[in-house]
């Protein structure tokens, strides 16, 4: 047996076999995993964040008891308040640009993160960024919320 026999046999091995599922055909059933209200692309109609939306939404992210206790500390080390301001600007928008770069397809196609990840990971290869991201989540609301009641 060829290796180009063996690739094709292992690829074959490894794929998850599923039903066909016509969209168009009346009655048409669908996998809930695959396809939801949620999963899909978001219509025209409800399309209505517009640039002062997105502004407002990035000042109310990054406006959190963890932003001024980093400039805090920057004073604390001996930076001028201003230096200190500079800093954390610059790393907003060397994070902007790596967060926007990653947000590209979901603005491009208008779909949320687990869908547009599916293309990199696969259907069930998703759930790990999905995992890891729901994770991330918890743990910076626990790191807030640990801050804020100090």
């Amino acid at each position: 047996m060829t290796l180009r026999e063996r690739t094709a046999q292992l690829a074959e091995k490894c794929q998850i076999k599923h039903e066909y599922y016509d969209n168009n055909a009346e009655g048409a059933q669908r996998s809930k995993y695959l396809w939801s209200p949620d999963l899909a692309p978001v219509e025209p109609a409800r399309r209505t964040w517009g640039w002062y939306n997105f502004m407002n939404l990035w000042i109310s992210a990054s406006f959190n008891v963890n932003t001024w206790q980093l400039a805090g500390s920057y004073v604390a080390a001996g930076l001028a308040w201003w230096q200190g301001w500079l800093c954390i600007w610059a790393g907003y928008i060397l994070t902007g640009i790596f967060v926007s770069l990653g947000g590209r397809m979901g603005a491009m196609y208008h779909i949320s993160f687990p869908v547009a990840i599916r293309s990199s990971f696969g259907i069930y290869g998703s759930i790990w960024p999905v995992l890891n991201r729901i994770v991330l989540a918890i743990i910076w609301y626990s790191v807030q919320g640990w801050i804020g009641g100090q």
